[in-house]
């Protein structure tokens, strides 16, 4: 799944591009695959053609691009999309494939530029509509300037969520928009809590270290993204048999509603406030841990 800082990489670049340009035709196969008899007709992509790119944003894993005839169109880049400009191969996410589409499922060409999106969805939103829950959003999304930790805080523990288990919880995409699986699995290690506790069974000091550590594994990952290092040397319990920490046995599972992976140490994750690491990571960092002290984390601010 393209997360929250990946999404948010794509939409600085495409912003410092595009806007400004016009879009002279489309193409892909959001525009091409469909029947026969529907291939004279236009879709809702063809409506593009001619308008202005004003404004790119991204809210979470979601990336809009705003034009000038009130129009929007939404990309979700899924489970590993990506963007070529001028069929360029840039993208952080693409870096990995082995065998890449060989057409885009929307291509915008315009008066300078070719944009392709591939392995991502696409739909066309009304701006007005996507502005307002972009403005009601936005400080919740993990990697947002001023994101706001408190409403964070308050939005997992709704009465709404009590009964949810809190790994589904901070996923859910109306609570921290651009958690994703990564950084969820990552975040509960660092605050010490077990993924399968539910809600209710949380105190507020255990949901403000969870999203201060949501917080901060984000920021590392946006760097990493950003600069070209290797994410994967910050991970200390995504896809791991033994606990870093402690060398136990780590569990694995798909819980919840989303079924997603699920990496835990039951005996470092066991909601103590106590718990949690302290070798080579932001807790143990920002705690003055011995073994904890010279660590360098770029882009945090514990």
């Amino acid at each position: 799944m393209v997360e929250g800082p990946g999404c948010k990489l794509k939409g600085e670049k495409m912003k410092a591009k595009i806007v400004g340009q016009r879009v002279q035709s489309i193409s892909g196969n959001a525009v091409d695959n469909r029947p026969k008899r529907d291939l004279d007709k236009p879709t809702p992509f063809h409506a593009l053609i001619g308008k202005k790119v004003i404004e790119v944003k991204t809210l979470g894993k979601e990336l809009f691009i705003f034009f000038c005839s009130g129009q929007c169109l939404r990309v979700h880049f899924l489970m590993a999309g990506f963007v070529r400009y001028n069929g360029a191969s840039e993208d952080p996410d693409e870096s990995a494939k082995k065998k890449v589409p060989e057409k885009p499922r929307l291509q915008l060409n315009l008066d300078r530029d070719a944009v392709s999106m591939y392995q991502c969805s696409t739909e066309m939103r009304d701006s007005q509509e996507t502005e307002t829950r972009w403005h009601d959003y936005i400080e919740l999304d993990i990697c947002w300037k001023s994101f706001n930790h408190e409403r964070a805080a308050k939005e997992i523990m709704d009465v709404r969520n009590t009964e949810r288990i809190i790994c589904d919880v901070i996923m859910d995409q109306t609570v921290l928009p651009g958690v994703g699986n990564i950084i969820k699995n990552e975040a509960l290690f660092d605050a010490g809590i077990n993924p399968l506790t539910k809600v209710k069974d949380l105190t507020k000091a255990h949901v403000t270290r969870l999203v201060k550590m949501n917080r901060d594994f984000s920021l590392i990952f946006y760097d990493c993204r950003k600069n070209g290092k290797p994410l994967h040397k910050f991970y200390k319990m995504y896809r791991f048999s033994k606990c870093k920490q402690c060398e136990g046995k780590v569990t694995k599972c798909k819980p919840g509603e989303y079924e997603r992976g699920t990496y835990f140490c039951a005996q470092c994750q066991d909601n103590s406030l106590r718990s949690g690491p302290c070798k080579n990571s932001l807790l143990g960092w920002a705690s003055g841990v011995d073994g904890c002290k010279n660590l360098d984390l770029p882009g945090v601010h514990v």
